[in-house]
Formats: structure tokens, C-alpha cells, sequence
């Protein structure tokens, strides 16, 4: 364990029990996580001011910042084991390399930062490259190469950027590049708006995730077309969606229409729905029911027996091998 003081900043690095403040005067200083030497290990919860953590490590305690909370430099991958609470910002960087992305197309080993529980913030969360196991509630959400398993709720403004989302319910939301949905599910206020990609095109590309992929339990695929794909690394979507060339895209991709504005008890609304579409496909809607089924497991997983706990990883082979990564990940 390290510790030592700045101007008006403490950092700590190493092994420690807490990264709560020792004494009055600590309270009154930033907090800087400092793992850029070596991956740091905290056991319990962490509170400051203004929090900062450089480079990876383990946070097994919840986080609470009566500020910001500002997450940078990660080399090596960041995982807290439990809630983050800030009265204002939360914002984890962008990755070290252009090549490390957990975009539809990549798996979970490429994420910098893993959260296993809810975010909350009072002002904004702005996610690079991380993975959600919980839910979000923020008024501003930004999610760049992101994957979050729970809802995004109680939003002014949300923006997907290459990334897989749960349900929602906003004021805004707004789509850009390729991105995928674990629940066709969501709500807000304004019609949903669709960004610019890198190429400048002005397309929405979004897919219902668990209703095709390339296994043999999704569209049935991946056997004939394992020659010319390399299934390992096509993460949790698969290249053929991406590239147009699915002979399935019709029914699984999520197109314009499929947000209708209604009204209920005297509010219009934008609400998400694939009209039956998808639904009608009886090998996909079996896939469909199953993935549903262990999600529900996962969010509950940690309030089960063990003997409850065997009979949901039992359910889990009916997933592919990237889902599979990211529910271990869960509860490992």
C-alpha cells in the first residue's frame, strides 16, 4: 500500500481495505486511484470529493463521489465489484487503442472497465469501451462501444454509439452506428434521432440481439458457415448483420417504423416494437424465450441458493460462448 498527499490531493495505490478517508482532514481532499505501476486491489468501499482512478485494478466495494467520478489510462482492465453513486458526473475515457473495442463485433475481452452493479449520477455518465451489469439513472447517458444488460431510466438525453442497451425509458435518445438490443423494449418522449456515422451516413443499423446469431442456437448458421467466418470472434453479433449480407435481417433488424408514437393517459410517446415480425419465426422465438429467461437469473443470481445457482448456470448452455463470457463475468 501507498499513500501520499498533493496540493489538495490524496493517492493511494497497492492493496487496501478501503479507500474511505482515514481522518477529517482526508475528507477534505481529491482522491486519486493510482494504478498505472501496478493493478491496485481495494476490498471495500471508496468516497471522496472528486474521485480519479489511472489504469486498472479491483474496486470490491461500492463508489461514492459527492463529485465527479473520472475513470483514464486504462491499460489494463478495470473492474468494480459493486454500485456507483455521484452527485455529478461520471465519465470513463476513451480506450488506449483504437483496437480495443467492445462494439457488437468483438467479445468481452477487449473491454477496459466491467461495472457489476447499478450507475446512478445527478448530471451525466458517459461510458468508453465499458460493460454494465447493472442499470443506469442519469439525465445524460453516453455510450460509446458499451454493452449495459440493464434499463436505462429517468433520462433527458441518451446516445448509443456501437453499443448493446436493455430497455430504456427517456426524453431523447439518439442512435449512431451499429447497435444491438438485448430486450425490444423502450420508451421517450421525442421521436428517436439518428447521428451521422463515421462515414457520414445517416442510417439507423440496429438489431434485436438475442433472436439471430451465428450458433446453432440462434439462426442455425454457424455450421455451414464456418469456413468463410471466424465465429470466435464475431463476439455477441454476427459479421454477415453488419456487412447487409444476413438472408434474416428483415426480421431481425429494427427499422424506422418500428417506433410508433402513441398516446396513453393524455402523454404521446415514442415506443419500440417489432409489430410480430420477429416473433413469428419459431426457431428465434425459442432462442428468444431462453435468453429472457437467464437474464431474469442473472439479476437475481446473487440472492440464490447455491443448489438455485447450479440450476442457472445449468440454463446457460443454451447460450453462445461470448454470452456465456459475460454472464461468468457476472458472477465470478
Amino acid at each position: 500500500m501507498s499513500k501520499s498527499y498533493s496540493d489538495s490531493k490524496v493517492k493511494i495505490s497497492g492493496t487496501l481495505d478501503s479507500g474511505l478517508p482515514e481522518s477529517r482532514k482526508d475528507t477534505n481532499y481529491d482522491l486519486i486511484i493510482d494504478g498505472t505501476e501496478d493493478p491496485f486491489s481495494i476490498k471495500g468501499p471508496v468516497f471522496a470529493q472528486d474521485i480519479t482512478i489511472k489504469n486498472g485494478g479491483i474496486i470490491k466495494g461500492p463508489i461514492y463521489s459527492q463529485n465527479n467520478l473520472k475513470i483514464n489510462d486504462l491499460q489494463d482492465p478495470l473492474i468494480i465489484q459493486s454500485e456507483i453513486d455521484v452527485s455529478k458526473s461520471m465519465v470513463i475515457e476513451g480506450p488506449s487503442s483504437n483496437n480495443k473495442r467492445t462494439s457488437l463485433s468483438y467479445s468481452s475481452n477487449n473491454m477496459d472497465c466491467l461495472v457489476k452493479g447499478n450507475i446512478k449520477s445527478d448530471k451525466k455518465v458517459v461510458l468508453n469501451n465499458t460493460v454494465v451489469m447493472g442499470s443506469i439513472i442519469a439525465p445524460k447517458i453516453e455510450l460509446n462501444h458499451s454493452i449495459v444488460f440493464g434499463a436505462m431510466k429517468d433520462a433527458e438525453d441518451i446516445t448509443v454509439n456501437n453499443s448493446t442497451i436493455s430497455i430504456y425509458i427517456t426524453q431523447k435518445i439518439s442512435f449512431k452506428g451499429s447497435n444491438g438490443l438485448f430486450l425490444a423494449g423502450g420508451k421517450s418522449a421525442e421521436r428517436p434521432e439518428i447521428l451521422p456515422d463515421r462515414r457520414g451516413e445517416k442510417k439507423l443499423k440496429l438489431r434485436y440481439l438475442p433472436l439471430c446469431r451465428l450458433t446453432n442456437h440462434g439462426c442455425g448458421m454457424g455450421e455451414e458457415l464456418k469456413e468463410s467466418i471466424n465465429i470466435e470472434k464475431t463476439g455477441l453479433t454476427c459479421s454477415l448483420w453488419q456487412q447487409g449480407r444476413c438472408p434474416l435481417s428483415e426480421n431481425i433488424s429494427v427499422y424506422k417504423k418500428d417506433f410508433a408514437q402513441m398516446e396513453i393517459n393524455g402523454m404521446k410517446s415514442w415506443y419500440l416494437g417489432l409489430q410480430g415480425r420477429s416473433l413469428s419465426l419459431e426457431k428465434l422465438n425459442n432462442i428468444n424465450n431462453i435468453f429472457r429467461r437467464v437474464l431474469d437469473g442473472l439479476f437475481a443470481f446473487e440472492h440464490l441458493s447455491d443448489d438455485d445457482k447450479d440450476y442457472e448456470k445449468e440454463l446457460w448452455s443454451e447460450l453462445s460462448k461470448s454470452e456465456k463470457q459475460f454472464f461468468e463475468l457476472a458472477v465470478e
